[in-house]
């Protein structure tokens, strides 16, 4: 092949590689950035989407507005305490006076501020010769009555309570039902314990009897202190 041909044929081979390079790569769109990581995307739950995405921001918000809750002060926690320690008291039965005074007053051998009711009845008989009807004590907030029925004749005790009773009937107190006794019966009361002793019948004189068998060992008054005096001797 003669030299110029060959000259022609390698530039034209030129030209269309320079052509080629000269084009320009086409430019890729560019596109928005996803609202979800799908990177920590695992295929077991669904994306969240734009409402619950700004739901949640919204949670957030109004959680910071919200004000802060004060600490409560020592004071109130303390009163707190004691209102809760007072229901848990409210609940459970009223223990027993430690300082209860005993009355030196006796019914069958035993104290009048704690004698049982089946040991009055048995006294009660004894003393009266009349039979049993029935028995049974109230308890109130702070007073208890002891009731002895027997045929035409009935015996209560009215003391302070062993263990109260905060929702039990009110029982009238010592004092107060010593000064309404009737005209038919009789009663014993012992200032220092706070007990009577109450015998109710159809006639005074009747009540008066029962009253005075029944109740033994009353409180004695005291006596005075009499100086001894030696007898004088006679010469």
């Amino acid at each position: 092949m003669p030299v110029a041909p060959r000259l022609f044929a390698l530039a034209v081979a030129v030209l269309v590689l320079a052509g080629c390079g000269a084009r320009r790569k086409p430019v890729a769109a560019p596109t928005e950035a996803p609202d979800y990581d799908w990177s920590q995307f695992t295929g077991n739950t669904a994306p969240p989407s734009s409402t619950a995405k700004q739901e949640k921001q919204e949670k957030q918000e109004r959680q910071e507005k919200q004000p802060e809750k004060a600490p409560e002060k020592p004071q109130e926690k303390q009163e707190a305490k004691d209102s809760a320690e007072a229901k848990v008291d409210d609940s459970k039965p009223a223990a027993p006076d430690a300082a209860k005074k005993v009355s030196a007053t006796k019914i069958g051998g035993q104290s009048v501020s704690d004698v049982s009711a089946d040991a009055v009845a048995t006294a009660s008989q004894r003393a009266t010769k009349r039979s049993l009807v029935s028995t049974n004590v109230i308890v109130g907030a702070e007073y208890e009555q002891v009731n002895v029925f027997l045929d035409n004749l009935a015996v209560q005790i009215v003391r302070p309570a062993s263990l109260p009773d905060k929702s039990g009937p009110k029982v009238r107190s010592p004092k107060a039902r010593k000064d309404g006794v009737a005209e038919t019966e009789a009663a014993f009361y012992d200032p220092n314990a706070d007990v009577l002793v109450l015998v109710q019948a159809d006639k005074k004189a009747t009540s008066s009897r029962a009253l005075a068998a029944l109740v033994s060992a009353r409180a004695a008054p005291a006596k005075k202190n009499v100086r001894a005096t030696k007898p004088k001797r006679t010469s």
